[in-house]
């Protein structure tokens, strides 16, 4: 039942985030984003029915300089969790590099995919980039 209530890749540092964040806003009216997500591409290798970003051509994609500015900017505001998302990220060349400077700013980076070009390979590059989670979306 705990694992309901508080998975395991939450933990108390998140919790302790959580509250001081509504203490220094609420108290103090000084706010930051304690989340984020990034959107960086507009390329997919899926045609989902509800979603028309595969049309996209060509695909764009977030430049490394401005995610890595980002990252660091959150980090730095004590952002605790980092959603990486697109279209499709794996179709992203350097995802791997940039989801491992991403967690070496932030404790919590989860990156959502539809998991089509997932290869063992890129699993193992994912998980030595230090992420804490992959969702599969299974929407189209």
């Amino acid at each position: 039942m705990r694992s309901l209530i508080l998975p395991r890749s939450y933990s108390l540092e998140l919790i302790r985030r959580a509250i001081a964040w509504h203490a220094r806003f609420y108290l103090r009216k000084v706010g930051y984003p304690l989340t984020a997500s990034v959107f960086v591409t507009d390329s997919c290798n899926s045609r989902c029915t509800m979603c028309n970003i595969w049309k996209n051509k060509p695909g764009h994609i977030l430049p490394y300089e401005i995610q890595r500015a980002h990252a660091e900017a959150l980090g730095r505001l004590g952002c605790y969790y980092y959603t990486v998302t697109g279209g499709e990220p794996t179709l992203v060349p350097d995802l791997v590099e940039r989801l491992g400077y991403a967690a070496s700013m932030i404790p919590y980076v989860r990156l959502v995919s539809n998991g089509l070009a997932l290869t063992s390979d890129l699993a193992r590059s994912l998980g030595k980039a230090r992420i804490k989670e992959i969702t599969i979306s299974i929407d189209g």
